[in-house]
This record gives C-alpha cells, sequence and structure tokens, in this order.
C-alpha cells in the first residue's frame, strides 16, 4: 500500500472480526500507528494495510466489481452490509454470492418476481438466482449451448434453496405449471401411514443432532412444495412415490438393530421391533409394480442446462475417507472454476481492446496428482493396500510417509501413527486413516445386488444396475475410491462440454439464526468457494471496472487539460465502454 498519509482511512486485520477500520494517525517510515473504530490504537507495517473507501455508499454495491477498492475487508464489508438490509445476493462479475438469510423473504421468489427476469440482461435487475438461471436459458435458446449451474456451500448455507430456485424458474420457463390436489393435511397424512413413519425422534437417522424443528419452517408445508415441485419438472406420481419409499425404507434400516445369530458370524434382528422396520423395508423396495421412467426431460433434447448441487470443501475435526472424497472433488471444481474465471478475464480484455499480459494464477494440479495420480497416487496406494490381506491403516500411512516426505503438498502431522495432512487450496486438512481401508472395500454384497436388482419397483431395481466387470470372477479388485475418481472425471468432461455459471452459498453464522454475520465464518467460506482466488485473479488485471462517464466524473480533475472539448462528445455516446483501474 502506497500514499500513507495521516487522516487516511484503512482497514487492519483483528484477531477477532478478521478486519476492522480505522484512521492513520502517524507514519514512521513502515510503522504506521492506527486508532480503529473500536477505539483501540495498533502500530502495524504499512505492507499489511489495506485502503478503505470512504465513498462506498452504506448499503454496499450489487456487483463487487464496482468497489473501488477490490480486496478482502471491502468484499467482507460490502456483503456485511448487503446482508443488514435484507440484500442476501451479491455478483462477483458472473459469479453469484448467496448468504443465508435464515428467514422467509417470499417477496423475492414469486410469479410477479420471475416474469422481472424473463428475458433481462444480466446485471440490469438486482442479483438473483433467477437472473442466473435466465442467462443459462437465454444462451441455451440463443447460442445452442448447453449449460451447467454448479451451486456449491457448506452444510446449512442454502445449497438446497439455492438449487430449487433454479428449477422453479426453468420451469416457470419452461411453461410447466403443477396441478391442484389435496390438502397439506390430507396429502401428509396419508403419506406418513403409506410409507409407515412417525416422529422424526423415533428414528436413528433423525434424532443425531437433536433438531427437529426450526423457526419459521412447515415441515408439511415444505413437503407439498417439494411433491408439487416434482410434478413441474415432469415426475410422474407413481415416481414421487417410489422415490419417497426408498427414503423411508432407508429410515427403517437404520433402525434394525442386530443379535448374534446361531452360526458363526451370523447375525440376526434383535427383537419384533426390528423385525418390523426389516420387513416395512423390505416392502417399501419392492412394491411398486410399475414406474414412468420419464422425468421430464425430452430424450430427443439436442442441448441441456445441468444444475449440480455439491457439498463444499470439508475440514472437521476428524477427517475420513468420505472428507477426503469431497474434498478431491472440490480440487477437481476448482480447477475447472479458476480456468473460467481466468478465461473470463481474458474475454473481458480483449473485448474492451485493453492491452494485457499474462495472469498467474493458483494451478493445483499438483494436489489432484498427489491424490490422483496413476500409479503412485494415494487413491492407487490405498487400493494397492486393500489387496494385501495382512495391510493395516498404520502400514497404508507408512507407505504414504514413505512415498511423499518430499512432497510439498503432503506432511505427516507430530506424533501420530497414521494421520496424514494435505495443503488443499482452500487450507491444511489432517486426515484419520483408521478406516480409509474398510470404507474402500464397502461394495455391495453380491447377494444384496441380485435381490435389488430383481425389485418389482423399476426404480429400485435401477438404483442397481449389474457391472460387467462384477459378471467375470478375474475381473480386478473394483474399490470405492477407485470407482468414485472415474465417476468425477466423467462429471468434469460433462462440466467441460457445457457453459458454466456458478452460485456461492454462504452461511452467516453457525447459530442457523437471522441477522447474524460473523466476518471469520464468512471469510473462511468465500476462500474454501474459491470466491477470494477469483478476486485474486481479477486483481492481478484490473480489478476495478467502471463506465467511461463515472471514469472522467471522478478521475477527470487529475488531468483537464486532456478533457477540454471532449466532455460533450462523451456525453453523446450512444453505448459507453469500460475502463480498467489498475
Amino acid at each position: 500500500m502506497t500514499s500513507l498519509a495521516v487522516g487516511s482511512l484503512v482497514w487492519v486485520e483483528d484477531p477477532d472480526i478478521a478486519w476492522i477500520d480505522g484512521e492513520v494517525v502517524q507514519v514512521n517510515g513502515e510503522d504506521i500507528k492506527v486508532l480503529c473504530t473500536s477505539g483501540k490504537t495498533v502500530v502495524v507495517k504499512a505492507t499489511n494495510l489495506y485502503p478503505k473507501d470512504a465513498e462506498a455508499p452504506p448499503c454496499g454495491v450489487d456487483d463487487m466489481t464496482k468497489l473501488a477498492y477490490l480486496h478482502e475487508p471491502g468484499v467482507l464489508q460490502n456483503l456485511r452490509s448487503r446482508y443488514d438490509m435484507n440484500e442476501i445476493y451479491t455478483y462477483t462479475g458472473n459469479i453469484l454470492i448467496a448468504v443465508n438469510p435464515f428467514r422467509k423473504l417470499p417477496h423475492l421468489y414469486d410469479s410477479h418476481m420471475m416474469a422481472q427476469y424473463k428475458g433481462a440482461a444480466f446485471g440490469e435487475l438486482s442479483p438473483h438466482p433467477f437472473a442466473v438461471a435466465d442467462a443459462a436459458y437465454r444462451l441455451m435458446i440463443n447460442e445452442g449451448i448447453s449449460q451447467s449451474i454448479l451451486v456449491s456451500g457448506e452444510s446449512g448455507a442454502g445449497k438446497t434453496e439455492s438449487t430449487k430456485l433454479l428449477m422453479q424458474y426453468l420451469a416457470y420457463m419452461g411453461g410447466r405449471a403443477a396441478a391442484e390436489g389435496r390438502t397439506v393435511e390430507q396429502q401428509v397424512l396419508e403419506d406418513i401411514q403409506r410409507y409407515k413413519l412417525g416422529n422424526p425422534r423415533t428414528f436413528h437417522y433423525l434424532n443425531q443432532s437433536n433438531c427437529y424443528e426450526l423457526d419459521g419452517i412447515d415441515d408439511s408445508k415444505e413437503y407439498t412444495a417439494t411433491r408439487r415441485a416434482m410434478d413441474v419438472v415432469g415426475i410422474s406420481p407413481e415416481e414421487q412415490d417410489a422415490i419417497f419409499c426408498v427414503v423411508a425404507a432407508i429410515l427403517h434400516l437404520g433402525n434394525i438393530e442386530f443379535a448374534k445369530g446361531k452360526e458363526i458370524d451370523s447375525s440376526v434382528p434383535k427383537d419384533e421391533k426390528s423385525w418390523f422396520h426389516l420387513r416395512t423395508a423390505a416392502e417399501l423396495l419392492m412394491i411398486v409394480d410399475k414406474i414412468n421412467s420419464s422425468i421430464g426431460q425430452d430424450p430427443d433434447s439436442k442441448f441441456l442446462i445441468g444444475v449440480l448441487d455439491i457439498y463444499g470443501f470439508e475440514s472437521f475435526k476428524t477427517n475420513s475417507f468420505e472428507q477426503f472424497c469431497i474434498n478431491l472433488t472440490n480440487e477437481k471444481l476448482q480447477q475447472h472454476f479458476n480456468q473460467h474465471v481466468f478465461k473470463m478475464e481474458q474475454e473481458e480484455y480483449t473485448k474492451e481492446e485493453i492491452n494485457w499480459s499474462y495472469i498467474e494464477f493458483v494451478d493445483n494440479q499438483d494436489v489432484l496428482d498427489l491424490i490422483e495420480k496413476k500409479p503412485g497416487g494415494i487413491i492407487a496406494l490405498l487400493d494397492e493396500a486393500c489387496m494385501f490381506p495382512r495391510s493395516t491403516h498404520e502400514t497404508f500411512a507408512q507407505k504414504l510417509y514413505q512415498m511423499f516426505k518430499n512432497h510439498k503438498r503432503f506432511s505427516k502431522p507430530k506424533l501420530s501413527r497414521s494421520d496424514f495432512t494435505i495443503c488443499h487450496y482452500a487450507g491444511d486438512v489432517t486426515y484419520q486413516t483408521q478406516l480409509f481401508l474398510d470404507k474402500n472395500k464397502d461394495y455391495v454384497v453380491a447377494e444384496h445386488q441380485a435381490l435389488l436388482t430383481a425389485s418389482k419397483c423399476s426404480f429400485v431395481s435401477g438404483l442397481f444396475p449389474p457391472l460387467a466387470q462384477e459378471s467375470s470372477k478375474s475381473s480386478k479388485f473394483s474399490s470405492i475410491g477407485s470407482r468414485f475418481k472415474q465417476q468425477l472425471q466423467a462429471l468434469l468432461e460433462t462440466l467441460s462440454s457445457t457453459e458454466p455459471h456458478y452460485i456461492r452459498c454462504v452461511k452467516p453464522n453457525n447459530l442457523l439464526k437471522p441477522s447474524i454475520f460473523e466476518n471469520k465464518n464468512v471469510l473462511q467460506q468465500l476462500q474454501c468457494g474459491g470466491v477470494m482466488e477469483a478476486i485474486r485473479i481479477s486483481c492481478a488485471g484490473y480489478p476495478t471496472k467502471k463506465p467511461f462517464v463515472e471514469f472522467v466524473d471522478r478521475f477527470g480533475l487529475l488531468a483537464p487539460e486532456v478533457l477540454d472539448g471532449r466532455v460533450k462528445t462523451i456525453n453523446m455516446l450512444p453505448e459507453v465502454p469500460k475502463f480498467g483501474l489498475g
């Protein structure tokens, strides 16, 4: 940071709230004394300060590329200012950031609002998922290009709600409407009886969090709204029943307890209650005779809009094989995201005829190679360990330590015999290997596969198609990790054939309550979601973009001689280009 003087407004790092604003009261070379708005005075190095825009509107800006200073504290303050005004959506260029309000805002999502966004140019109206969906729809129709919308964020960030809004708008554009049916009470009571369900407190898979209700959320109405949404996108009533049968069967399976059987290594349901849940699950998985396979997609369509709702980057106190797979997915998607953002920057400069040099961005290919390279990657070594009967999680970990002792993205935690740490794009994550081998071998038992494939419910049998490689006794070991990697690669190939759009969902607080914005929590999610990296890529070029008239109005006084005789011409231009400010 340059040109610091007494009276300059700045941002200072704060251990409690990430960043706090203040005013420079003394300059002593590189040491700057700042009086913070909290009343505290700190002395920091000039390189650790960021300028604060004194002219920033108190309610923030709807697109953060409009900020005078596009940096971490500026982004954070802008999101907070908008959140305080119930403006939960903000653009960063073409990326939509959605901050969960933890309250209903029905006026934002009604049919009138959808009509407003229909055909409106992107950025013309306030940021909204409808705008993203409309942009994707228009590109598909006008350009003949398949589209994808990637919705990401951690649990509680609002991914599912954002996805539902996208589907709602796309169904609206497709001209589909849900039919009127039974009352809320009738449908819920009938379905509870059909699926033999009851109080969520009585189901093991639902009672682990001890959270059964949320303020302002009516589960009955949410259920019927889900049913209506299924109608809108073309899922038949028969197939809806099949889907809920599977969900209910899973809930019943979670309530089965086992006791030791008469034979070695055998077991039987523990009591009559467990037998009830077992019989109910079997009935639910088999009872439907015929399901309509159509889910509303035209099989002859040439183009599509795919909506991907995916967990964001995860780092918990205990991180096992699931987190390892989820974080591999996010590493892959982050690379895809970075390449797209970089491409957008290039196209922006080309359109504006601005000379620019190559912009460096963080390439995480080395992390991807560490995990999935074959041979020699972590997944390959895990598969190898799974094929040797005497392998344990400790011998697997020792192999990793030996193979990657000099890898800059891999490390062994002190005082640990089997954990390992990977330096991901979003931060370090330490994984516990205790269950890695077991979970990597957790395939479907052949007898179970055959049973479910033979289900009278085609929806259930379709979930367990026979795999060609499993029909041969000579086939190689097929691990969960390897199959996951193949599916992930197929997903990336599909995404690469589409024009992507991004929605980053943010959970403003861990209490899941409205009107609370935790700076450090939000900042971490912005980093994990790649938003800060996208901003860094933008900052490497010309981060601030202003229409030419605004540029002249603000900076014209610096060179009045250049503007002599030109102001009238500028105001008469029918369409004014943007200039980048370095």
